[in-house]
């Protein structure tokens, strides 16, 4: 797909052809920021070839980053866990251990 800018002209009867502005491969993910921001859609992208696309509403996408946070605190708890049972990690802030 090519993301191209949104051309609405109400006062010209003929077509205008969209501006390419980008283009996007394989396993590219986009339009998360008006997801994220609640904003309004900035592109529209058209395929050139045979395409497969997968669409998340609002909804569903706040679901899967709460789903993510949840699994990365788990993680992060079970590496904290760990590494606090090793002397050299007992008196290093939870923040730089978490780094590691």
């Amino acid at each position: 797909p090519y993301p191209t800018t949104n051309h609405h002209h109400h006062h010209h009867r003929e077509s205008i052809a969209p501006k390419v502005i980008g283009t996007v491969s394989a396993k590219c993910v986009f339009g998360e920021e008006s997801l994220l921001y609640n904003s309004r859609r900035t592109a529209s992208y058209q395929a050139k070839e045979d395409s497969v696309v997968w669409a998340l509403d609002c909804a569903e996408f706040l679901k899967v980053r709460v789903k993510l946070s949840k699994k990365r605190s788990i993680k992060n708890a079970k590496k904290l866990s760990f590494l606090r049972n090793v002397a050299l990690f007992r008196r290093v802030r939870t923040e730089d251990i978490l780094d590691v």
